[in-house]
């Protein structure tokens, strides 16, 4: 079982444009930074890339400037700082 499918649908959209709108950028600068297309990146913000590639999260996370496991992981299921 993939990481993705262990989610409720839509959890990735919303945490790459949460992510995104706290960077104060738009989906097409988004697009130039990860070097991706600016479908790949609308699509996953529409929650239609369910289980994208391990290579478009890298991306994503790049044009982000986040690491990869901040993009994938949710809030409530980061361990607490001891």
């Amino acid at each position: 079982m993939s990481l993705m499918t262990k989610k409720e649908p839509g959890w990735l959209a919303r945490r790459v444009k949460e992510l995104r709108d706290a960077a104060g950028i738009s989906q097409q600068e988004l697009a130039q930074r990860a070097k991706l297309s600016i479908s790949v990146v609308t699509q996953v913000e529409q929650g239609k890339t369910l289980d994208p590639r391990i290579s478009t999260l890298r991306s994503l996370a790049r044009g982000l400037g986040v690491p990869v496991a901040d993009l994938v992981e949710r809030n409530d299921e980061k361990e607490p700082d001891q």
